[in-house]
């Protein structure tokens, strides 16, 4: 029973009066809560994941000043849903205000988004960039697997022919990067752009005019003068047990018991009361719950439990503007998905700065206003789309000389086709002896990036090489990928994805045909009598990326389950198509200095028993240990490690440019399963020095020299085997 030192009737006509204060007021014109906006440019950029097949490239060098992220302050109406002062750190008498304002005092020195909704200020997500002027980023190429795209052809003079590797994509949020630069702007941790606690507001009266409280009122306890403003009396106290708590789903009945624990079992006074709904609120203010808030409505005081009903605010609707050809609900339903109801601000905050690092998007602000009801918000986005036309154009010296080791080629990139964000590769490379030809399509099917892409390439290849190329060899190649890929966790740092990929090789080698007239099956290890090879296979993969204001470090591990069904290959003796594999690939860079960068590479494959050559891993050449020919060593298992540092030797910056030493180690170690002889000798060791420069985002060239320290029989024909390597990627637009 809760007991009244004067009138009970008296006070609960009061909490009435509050009650309609807190309805009735009337409604303020709506403010905004600015969220985000920040302009990506190809001078911005920092930690990403490259599709380079020659190296680690240092994206964006030119330093930005980032704008100093000062203090903020939320504003409300000075009417605010009963007119009584509300702040991130008090909440009095008058009912809760969703209907805010953060202000930010950041400086940014981009101009400001033309299609703006209003002229509200906005929270610029700035210092994202990396402090100083070379930006770590993680080769794609590097994410090589087992000889994807075989052309059936081993590398080694031994066997004559040559081997051609795929690579996967180590993929931070998500995708192939559309823009001129694959790079992603480094983000700070998520603690660096909330608002610190807010200043306290002007206090303000309610409105004098108020219904009869025989309309807000139990009959039986409405006042006798219903048409007097009734006032309470000084010193009138009242004894809560307990309180009960209606509408809370972000927090628990007992969480919310806790925080008004200090209000119970003890004489109160009327603003005491009132102080426990401010507790409340206070907590899911404290929270990031800034449009959610507490009241006590209503209620008899014959019961000794008080009723604090919570009104957890949500987004009623998400406005999308300024999409040319993506659609809106690619933007809608991943802010939606990442935001339910009670909504958080710096959930949302979190979730926008993921959208402004889709590479589909060129810069995403926001605002959130007062929607239609209690609690209810309106999200208006405005988003400036990337262009999603890329073009490469790229040479090296990264085949085996048995085909050719001089590589050309060309690819065009269209990451948002239909307008549903899904993204379609066409690339075509040839050598002197080989012609290859790739096409992948990827769709994404749900807000949380989840993704199915399609693969296929075609390799024709044939041996140039002295003394073999009188034998006429020839071999064609065909791969399918159907693949599924999933991130399970995703921040603007870090993201832990999973996928599955069903994959078809099917390989067809053969010579003498201009010597005895007709095609002759190459016997190449596990291959028919006809010379060909088909392999089905399951590849499950899980890929981890950690990235921090000056280093990003990926993990990536994938199990290779060989299958015997849809006519593959299966020998009664191995290798066949039927096998198991797993392969762990890992690269870490940290800036030191800048412009200086430091990258340690490292890949590891373990096989169960003896694989055919599309499944085995290689070892030499360009992308692992320079010094020797193009994967030289091709076995069942292998390990192998880089390092190298590259230092700033020439800047100029009218031309955007900066040339960088690099000096590097690589080693690496192989063998084989069963009774097939380990290579003699097995592992390879070399350090040498490289030359990388960087034009902008254009262009990238680098020339490395490979000192082996290890001896292996070679011809010294190529430059590969005199231990020189070169690379060169344009982006001509």
């Amino acid at each position: 029973m809760i007991g009244v030192n004067s009138n009970g009737q008296i006070l609960f006509t009061s909490i009435a009066v509050l009650w309609a204060a807190f309805w009735l007021t009337p409604s303020v014109n709506a403010q905004t809560l600015p969220i985000l906006t920040n302009t990506k440019s190809s001078a911005d950029q920092g930690l990403s994941l490259t599709k380079a097949e020659d190296s680690i490239k240092a994206e964006g060098r030119e330093q930005r000043t980032a704008g100093k992220q000062s203090g903020g302050k939320v504003e409300g109406h000075d009417n605010c849903l009963g007119g009584h002062e509300i702040s991130h750190s008090t909440l009095s008498q008058g009912g809760f205000c969703p209907n805010v304002t953060i202000h930010s005092q950041t400086t940014v020195p981009k101009p400001a988004p033309t299609n703006q909704v209003s002229d509200a200020p906005r929270v610029n997500v700035t210092d994202l960039r990396l402090v100083g002027n070379a930006h770590p980023t993680i080769d794609k190429g590097f994410w090589r697997s087992p000889n994807a795209y075989f052309s059936a052809i081993p590398p080694r003079v031994g066997s004559i022919l040559n081997t051609q590797h795929s690579t996967f994509n180590a993929q931070v949020p998500d995708r192939t990067t559309p823009r001129d630069s694959p790079s992603i702007p480094e983000l700070p941790p998520p603690q660096d752009i909330e608002p610190p606690p807010p200043s306290r507001l002007p206090e303000t009266t309610p409105s004098p005019t108020l219904p009869p409280p025989e309309q807000l009122l139990d009959p039986e306890l409405a006042p006798t003068t219903p048409d007097e403003t009734p006032e309470t009396p000084e010193g009138a106290q009242i004894t809560v047990k307990q309180f009960e708590f209606t509408g809370n789903t972000a927090f628990s009945d007992q969480e919310l018991a806790e925080v008004t624990a200090e209000f119970t079992n003890r004489p109160i006074t009327f603003a005491e009361l009132l102080n426990a709904r401010t507790a409340v609120t206070q907590l899911y203010v404290d929270n990031g719950y800034a449009t959610s808030g507490a009241f006590i409505p209503p209620q008899p005081l014959t019961q000794d439990t008080v009723t604090i009903e919570i009104v957890e605010g949500g987004i009623e609707e998400i406005q999308v503007n300024g999409l040319r050809r993506l659609r809106p609900n690619y933007v809608r339903s991943r802010i939606a998905v990442a935001n339910p109801k009670p909504l958080n601000v710096p959930h949302l905050l979190e979730s926008l700065r993921l959208l402004q690092l889709d590479p589909l998007i060129e810069n995403v602000s926001a605002e959130l206003s007062t929607g239609s009801g209690p609690g209810t918000s309106l999200l208006i986005v405005d988003v400036i789309e990337a262009n999603t036309w890329s073009y490469q154009l790229f040479a090296n010296n990264g085949r085996s000389p048995s085909v050719g080791s001089f590589r050309r080629g060309a690819s065009i990139t269209q990451a948002n086709l239909l307008g549903f964000g899904d993204g379609v590769t066409l690339s075509y490379t040839n050598t002197d002896g080989s012609d290859e030809i790739e096409f992948n399509y990827t769709l994404p099917v749900n807000p949380r990036n989840g993704e199915v892409s399609f693969s296929f390439s075609n390799t024709s290849s044939e041996i140039i090489e002295d003394p073999f190329n009188f034998l006429d060899i020839q071999s064609d190649s065909t791969s399918f990928d159907l693949t599924f890929r999933q991130p399970l966790l995703e921040t603007p740092t870090q993201q832990l994805a999973v996928g599955l990929t069903a994959s078809r090789r099917n390989t067809k080698t053969v010579f003498l045909e201009e010597l005895v007239g007709e095609e002759v099956g190459f016997p190449s290890l596990g291959a028919d009598e006809d010379g060909r090879i088909r392999v089905s296979a399951l590849r499950f993969f899980q890929e981890w990326t950690q990235r921090g204001a000056s280093e990003v470090f990926a993990l990536r591990s994938q199990f290779n389950l060989g299958l015997g069904i849809f006519d593959a290959t299966v020998n009664d003796d191995e290798p066949d198509s039927r096998f198991f594999s797993w392969r762990g690939q890992a690269q870490w860079v940290r800036l030191l200095a800048p412009d200086t960068l430091l990258v340690l590479r490292g890949d590891l494959q373990l096989a169960a028993q003896d694989l055919l050559p599309v499944e085995q891993i290689g070892l030499g050449g360009l992308g692992s240990v320079r010094g020797y020919r193009q994967d030289i060593r091709l076995t069942d298992n292998g390990a192998f490690a880089s390092a190298e540092v590259r230092l700033p030797i020439l800047r100029i910056p009218e031309w955007d440019g900066i040339l960088q030493v690099t000096p590097f180690v690589d080693v690496g170690t192989t063998w084989n399963n069963g009774e097939i002889d380990d290579p003699d000798p097995s592992s390879l060791a070399a350090l040498g020095l490289g030359l990388q420069w960087q034009q902008g985002d254009r262009i990238t060239a680098r020339l490395d020299w490979g000192i082996p320290l290890i001896s292996v029989d070679s011809e010294d024909d190529t430059w590969q085997e005199n231990g020189v390597y070169f690379s060169i990627t344009i982006n001509p637009f």
